[in-house]
């Protein structure tokens, strides 16, 4: 196995060999260069010096060694040419960072003779007026000299070799820049001083443009629990993204569907809390069965408490109920069956030969009870049946025999409200289960009229809506969206079951909720559009401060950049570190830093506010920090003359 080692040459290892070992390989036998040391201040200081910052420090630490205050015994020459060396390793591993340092420094003076040449000038004429050209020019050819003098390397005398070069170039540089001086000055602040600090930004208020929300609005949405990457506008832009793989699309697969779990969790607490507060199940149809089983065996103790302690009714009831059982035929065929298919009753009665139902035995407070629940199940069937006529007889006969029992038996009646409380609970519960595919208006009108019949039938009618939500969430990713929505018909039948103190705030969280599962369905499993090409075509189009800086600074790829960008507006100029940047933004819930990033300088545009600063100081201090650079080098291209930010 061949690999690369730290110094570039290969290296042959074993085919079983591990990272780790190769590594350890690496750093036991391979010295590394120790890195760069940077010299930001010492380039400052070349800049402020005209090129003889090195020699300054060099003469100065000579000095302080002859009389004994340093304990470096080294020449004037060779602390300079130590300088030099670091200089130049320096400028060679940051580049960019050592221009812009001595550009910085070369502002200065420049700064300096721009004054004297306005105060010169005002006192010859009586007004403050910028400098003559002829002045500009001389100021100009002394910079240039200067510059030449201090950045040549040669020795002694030999240096003034290079001064006439750099005066003549510092003279000819200023006498071309010095009026484009207010033109750039005028040009910086119409252009740059709205534009977005990076290309990260400029993005990022693309899309935030996109939204039709101002950067106020964006976080006020935050603040609520709405992130810029739900919004319905981004989704095809947030797909492009993950199409382009990498870092930000693995993100995005990572995080949406924890979002969506995640405030899905939210919402569905807020709804269980609503619709049913003292249940600790979320399995609500479990916990109703639990409820409905206890119930269930409540009332089957307390009827045999009470059927054990009557063995026999009383003479008046009896004789009711052959009377009764002599009336109601349908009633005794069904008590008949009830009494044959049991292997615990005694048969209560019979019939004689001239077809009179005569009583077999004294009926105990059971068989009172049998043949009361018969009559009610009668009317009942004759009631859906349509025949209300008939059916009143069996009601009101079955009330009679009630009212008689419970004034005879007093805890019976307590044991009978138990029942019809179970009974009535899960029947509402399971109307309540059917109520999100109801009229809705129909269902205010029902429910408003349950909560001041019981509230115990309220809330198992409450429970089957939770019931059916549950059921339909699975079914339905959408569902949390139109619960959210009043106009939509689950969200107008929540609204009508859900207690109104607490309505607003779920419907917020199911809004939120609905959001981010749209933005997961759509992102992640949303197939290959025309919208979603159509974003991916305008990541990185709009231009920010540091193109507007580097095409002043004539740089060609910015130039083609920007021309391509007016001309298709479809060249993407993120890459892979700059998506990821924009990605955290979109799918970050912090308010704060989403601000930030889409206004303040600090947080994203250093390199514009040290620009804008330099450009908008004057034409003139630009002009004579390009003069310390080109001075020297005269005859080299001039390319880079306004090159006043490292490139990023």
């Amino acid at each position: 196995m061949i690999r690369q080692g730290p110094d570039g040459k290969p290296y042959n290892f074993p085919d079983d060999a591990t990272e780790q070992e190769i590594q350890n390989y690496f750093a036991r036998s391979i010295p590394v260069a120790p890195p760069v040391e940077k010299q930001k201040g010492r380039a400052f200081a070349q800049g402020v010096t005209f090129g003889f910052g090195e020699e300054i420090e060099a003469a100065g630490s000579a000095a302080l060694s002859a009389v004994g205050l340093s304990e470096d015994d080294r020449g004037y020459k060779e602390i300079r040419d130590e300088l030099r060396e670091k200089l130049e390793s320096y400028r060679a591993e940051y580049p960019g960072e050592a221009i812009t340092a001595e550009l910085a420094g070369a502002i200065i003076p420049s700064l300096v003779t721009l004054g004297a040449g306005a105060a010169l000038s005002a006192g010859t004429t009586g007004a403050r007026i910028a400098p003559t050209l002829a002045r500009t020019t001389k100021i100009g050819a002394v910079e240039g000299g200067l510059a030449s003098a201090g950045f040549s390397e040669r020795e002694g005398l030999e240096r003034l070799k290079d001064v006439p070069g750099g005066a003549v170039t510092g003279a000819a540089f200023s006498a071309v820049t010095a009026p484009a001086g207010d033109l750039l000055k005028r040009f910086a602040s119409r252009t740059l001083g709205e534009r977005p600090a990076t290309i990260v930004q400029a993005e990022l208020q693309r899309l935030a443009d996109a939204t039709g929300k101002n950067t106020d609005e964006i976080v006020a949405d935050l603040m609520e629990g709405r992130l810029m990457s739900e919004n319905r506008t981004l989704m095809a832009t947030l797909r492009a993204y993950k199409a382009q793989m990498g870092e930000p699309g693995a993100v995005i697969t990572e995080r949406l569907p924890q979002r969506a779990k995640q405030t899905k969790e939210e919402a569905m607490s807020g709804l269980q809390a609503g619709l049913t507060p003292r249940m600790g199940d979320r399995n609500v149809m479990r916990a109703m069965q639990a409820s409905d089983d206890e119930l269930l065996d409540l009332e089957r103790q307390g009827y045999k408490a009470a059927f054990e302690t009557v063995p026999e009714v009383t003479p008046e009831i009896s004789r009711n109920l052959e009377s009764i059982l002599q009336r109601f035929g349908p009633a005794r065929v069904e008590l008949q069956q009830i009494y044959a298919e049991s292997d615990r009753l005694v048969p209560l009665f019979a019939e004689d030969q001239s077809g009179r139902i005569v009583l077999s035995r004294m009926p105990t407070l059971e068989d009172a009870e049998i043949i009361r629940r018969a009559l009610r199940d009668e009317a009942s069937g004759l009631y859906q049946a349509g025949k209300g006529t008939r059916a009143e007889g069996f009601a009101e006969t079955e009330k009679a025999l009630k009212a008689q029992l419970d004034t005879a038996y007093p805890g019976l009646g307590e044991i009978r409200a138990l029942a019809s409380t179970r009974r009535m609970v899960r029947d509402q519960f399971e109307e309540g289960r059917k109520a999100l595919g109801k009229d809705a208006d129909e269902i205010e009108i029902l429910f408003s009229r349950l909560v001041d019949y019981s509230p115990e039938a309220a809330e198992a009618y409450r429970a089957g809506v939770m019931a059916a939500v549950n059921n339909r969430m699975r079914r339905s990713p959408s569902l949390m969206g139109r619960l959210a929505d009043p106009d939509r018909q689950e969200g107008a039948v929540l609204r009508a079951v859900f207690p109104d103190e607490s309505m607003e705030e779920v419907a917020r969280k199911l809004d939120i909720a609905g959001g981010a599962k749209e933005a997961e369905q759509q992102v992640i499993f949303g197939s290959q559009t025309a919208p979603q090409q159509a974003a991916a075509s305008q990541i990185g189009t709009r231009t920010s401060a540091e193109d507007m800086l580097r095409m002043t600074q004539l740089d060609p790829i910015a130039i083609a950049q920007q021309g391509a960008r007016l001309i298709a507006q479809a060249t993407p100029q993120l890459n892979e570190k700059q998506r990821l940047q924009v990605v955290n933004v979109l799918m970050s819930e912090d308010p704060v830093l989403v601000r930030k990033a889409l206004t303040d300088r600090d947080a994203l545009g250093k390199l514009y506010d040290r620009t804008a600063q330099i450009l908008n100081a004057a034409g003139y201090a630009g002009r004579g920090a390009a003069v310390q650079q080109i001075a020297p080098v005269t005859g080299s291209a001039a390319g880079g003359l306004f090159n006043f930010g490292e490139q990023q």
